[in-house]
């Protein structure tokens, strides 16, 4: 029987740990390899108070947004703001640390989707605040804008430097990508690699992964672990069926 490909991890280590243990569990190499990091920035309670204020939701896009906004959770429910979240990961992360169900879940993990949604149910020139990091794809501000509303922009937590290792890859490998951040990264210090197989964890990641021209790329049902791991897993069964 061949041997399971390595199987590349490449968000922020902690965020890796359970995802890797699984894997190892299955019987396949993996590698932690750190792609991106992350940087909280600190939210107060007067913060959020004063840019809920008028606001007719607080949309959502990643779980680090909902980690950021933690620490100012009570100011947060205090609002009434409903919140608006890209999907399953980041709904589960505002009710776990924010104590909020999203009045809006995409099963589709993009902006373009959260947008569509919030267009067709809030009031012309309605305000949505957008709880974001200092990088985006804009497309949920192109999506809103198109579509009639007024939007604030709300930089809850940045992105800092990380060297992402060069590996020395002999054999096949799976590498999971949970943003396009991330894919840019490992593909500079590891340009082209062969034989490699890309996971993305959502259909924003899989086009970054394409235009950096990955041969091969599969897409998981979304970012949270169980997610990736059954789309590792599926991945991997070409090898042990």
């Amino acid at each position: 029987m061949p041997a399971l490909p390595t199987v590349i991890l490449t968000r922020e280590s902690r965020d890796n740990q359970r995802l890797a243990d699984r894997l190892r569990g299955l019987g396949a190499a993996v590698i932690d390899a750190p792609c991106i990091g992350i940087r909280l920035l600190p939210v107060s309670a007067d913060d959020a108070a004063a840019v809920l204020l008028g606001a007719a939701a607080l949309a959502l896009t990643s779980r680090r947004a909902a980690e950021a906004l933690a620490p100012a959770a009570a100011a947060v429910r205090e609002s009434a703001v409903p919140l608006a979240a890209v999907g399953r990961s980041t709904a589960d992360a505002t009710r776990t640390l924010l104590g909020l169900e999203p009045r809006w879940t995409t099963d589709e993990a993009t902006g373009e989707a959260l947008a569509r949604d919030l267009v067709a149910t809030l009031p012309p020139a309605a305000e949505v605040v957008h709880a974001r990091g200092d990088r985006t794809t804009g497309t949920l501000a192109q999506g809103l804008r198109e579509g009639g509303l007024r939007l604030r922009e709300w930089h809850v937590y940045a992105h800092e430097a990380v060297t992402p290792p060069a590996l020395a890859l002999t054999g096949p490998a799976v590498a999971v990508f949970s943003s396009p951040s991330a894919a840019e990264g490992f593909l500079r210090a590891n340009p082209s690699p062969a034989g490699l197989v890309a996971l993305a964890g959502g259909p924003t990641t899989a086009a970054a992964l394409r235009r950096l021209g990955v041969s091969r790329v599969e897409v998981a049902e979304g970012p949270a672990p169980d997610q990736l791991f059954d789309g590792i897993r599926r991945i991997l069964k070409e090898w042990n069926p």
